[in-house]
């Protein structure tokens, strides 16, 4: 159930089965904090282009700061519950300035997450190179859900085939998994032909290690 209340601050706030959907003290804040944070992680990834893919509206501070900071169309949110979507537009139908930015357009919303990313636009998004963010109060409010988004978004992201690399027994010798830094969801560099050829020991020779090589040159 999806209910109204009001931050210390004075901003708006939804709770969700007794769960703020946000900080309790000051949302507004909390969520301009949560934006920078966002993008300059994208930054340091070196893609300009990068998607951000959310997992959870919340009440809408974060992702309506996330979309003045880096444009609507480089936002893409997966909300599993359609009433905390309804919510957030009835924060801004009673004239919530904070909100002003959010384009619903780019919210996708399922009860099952294979079905929310089913949109177009957000099939079109996970085309290309992107990196998923949570908003913690969602996360706790929909566990399950964020859980198999996540399983599902990594299964898509560029970086997902490194993991299958290591089944492949005639790769495993060429490639040092150790000198990566792609550890579960929270991995830090979007995963291309130059991050692969990095992880590639010195000293390491084969068939592989030339293709490797080769791609790496011809983008460079």
């Amino acid at each position: 159930m999806i209910e109204f209340t009001r931050a210390r601050s004075g901003a708006s706030l939804l709770r969700k089965d007794g769960r703020f959907l946000g900080s309790a003290y000051d949302p507004v804040r909390e969520g301009e904090g949560w934006a920078e944070r966002a993008e300059l992680k994208l930054s340091s990834m070196g893609c300009a282009g990068a998607t951000a893919v959310v997992l959870g509206l919340g009440s809408g501070y974060g992702v309506d700061s996330l979309m003045r900071r880096l444009g609507g169309p480089r936002v893409v949110v997966l909300e599993p519950d359609a009433d905390v979507v309804a919510g957030v537009k009835t924060l801004i139908d009673e004239g919530n300035a904070d909100l002003a930015r959010l384009d619903f357009s780019r919210i996708a919303c399922g009860a099952v997450a294979e079905a929310a990313m089913d949109a177009a636009f957000v099939l079109g998004a996970l085309r290309g190179p992107f990196t998923v963010f949570t908003t913690g109060a969602s996360a706790d409010a929909d566990l399950a859900w964020h859980r198999r988004a996540v399983e599902l978004l990594l299964a898509r992201e560029p970086s997902a085939f490194l993991w299958a690399l290591k089944d492949r027994p005639s790769l495993a010798a060429v490639l040092d998994f150790n000198q990566t830094q792609f550890d579960g969801p929270q991995r830090d560099r979007l995963v291309s032909v130059k991050t692969i050829a990095a992880a590639l020991r010195p000293d390491a020779s084969g068939r592989e290690v030339l293709i490797w090589r080769a791609l790496e040159e011809m983008t460079a």
